[in-house]
């Protein structure tokens, strides 16, 4: 779990040290420093917009404005990401030296050795389905303008700052929220834990390890994991909205899927015995 208090820090620090250490990190990696370019890009050519409004799409990874945010503005894989063995890029490397093709980090440096299932293109090429942006969850979902703030004046907003400070953390979908915003349709979750899925195809018909449940596979093989109540695998989002529920709230009010859930597994567990 991620704590609130580093972001804060993070918010609270001088610009200069700020710049100083986003120079660094950027040095040090490359992703991070594309990923941040893009975001400056944006702002750039788009700036009659609200810097606070901008979001981050989690299908296409790419930063939007929501004002922007039309059909077709998306372009995004349905499937995933696969080593191609057969692959050139693939001819000279030794496991024993170089370490496994799917490493953290080989599919950004070398995309020519991956493959999407959905489409059959390299890991760099254009997404195969359009539609509209879908704004990433994030843990801390607050809005950007206490980062902008910080880095234009030298003075993080006081308001966000008092939410980092009364902010609860979620145990359903782990954002940060605060009482003041929170309601009935708040959080999207799902109603049953996420869990291995021995059967799923990234294990049967890929050159993939066997099928094990840790944070790495999770985030590496979705395809092979489930949630059962909607039968997704573990990169889609949410199937049921409803209020947030702050670890150790026994109840919250407007919150009816609770009852729900544990009726469900009632009844599954009478259809088993």
């Amino acid at each position: 779990m991620e704590n609130p208090q580093k972001l804060t820090d993070i918010l609270n620090a001088p610009p200069e040290h700020l710049r100083a250490v986003l120079r660094i990190f950027c040095t040090k990696n490359n992703e991070a420093r594309d990923t941040i370019t893009d975001y400056l890009s944006v702002l750039k050519s788009q700036a009659s917009n609200n810097p606070a409004d901008l979001e981050f799409c989690e299908k296409c990874e790419k930063p939007y404005f929501e004002a922007d945010n039309k059909e077709g503005a998306c372009c995004f894989h349905t499937g995933n990401c696969y080593v191609d063995e057969d692959a050139s890029v693939w001819g000279d490397w030794v496991v024993e030296e170089l370490g496994y093709m799917d490493a953290p980090g080989n599919i950004e440096e070398y995309p020519e050795g991956f493959v999407w299932d959905c489409c059959n293109s390299q890991a760099n090429g254009p997404g195969c389905k359009s539609g509209k942006h879908i704004p990433m969850h994030c843990s801390y979902n607050l809005r950007h303008s206490s980062i902008l703030e910080t880095l234009q004046t030298g003075g993080p907003a006081k308001r966000e700052r008092e939410e980092f400070a009364e902010s609860k953390i979620c145990e359903r979908c782990d954002q940060a929220f605060t009482d003041h915003n929170n309601h009935n349709e708040a959080c999207t979750y799902h109603t049953f834990p996420l869990e291995l899925n021995v059967d799923g195809l990234v294990w049967t018909e890929h050159d993939a390890p066997a099928p094990e449940d840790t944070p790495y596979y999770r985030m590496r093989y979705p395809g092979g994991f489930i949630y059962e109540c909607c039968e997704s695998d573990g990169s889609m989002t949410g199937c049921t909205r409803g209020p947030h529920k702050a670890k150790g709230d026994k109840k919250v009010k407007g919150d009816t899927h609770e009852t729900e859930n544990a009726k469900a597994r009632a009844s599954i567990a009478f259809l088993c015995s």
